[in-house]
């Protein structure tokens, strides 16, 4: 998901499943499409695409740096809820 091409052509970025980055290498040669291995690059904190439907990620023309958008890890706060609460009566 979330495929980026590095501006050349000669390269293919996207997220795994895993939220790990990917990348692919392309090659024309003989006028035939030569793919590579994916490589892994390095964990993203993406978030699902089911859940924001944008490109989360942004790779520069060379392909060297990237700008990933990520879901913020919240610590669990308690909450507290009040049931048949009434308000107090106003000061005559």
């Amino acid at each position: 998901m979330q495929v980026r091409w590095r501006r050349d052509g000669k390269e293919l970025f996207y997220i795994a499943p895993d939220n790990r980055l990917m990348s692919v290498s392309i090659a024309r040669e003989a006028g035939q499409m030569r793919v590579g291995p994916p490589v892994p690059l390095f964990q993203t904190h993406a978030a699902a695409t089911s859940a924001i439907a944008r490109q989360q990620s942004v790779v520069a023309a060379d392909g060297q740096r990237f700008l990933v958008n990520t879901v913020e890890e919240t610590a669990t706060l308690p909450i507290t809820l009040v049931l048949n609460w009434k308000p107090p009566r106003e000061a005559r």
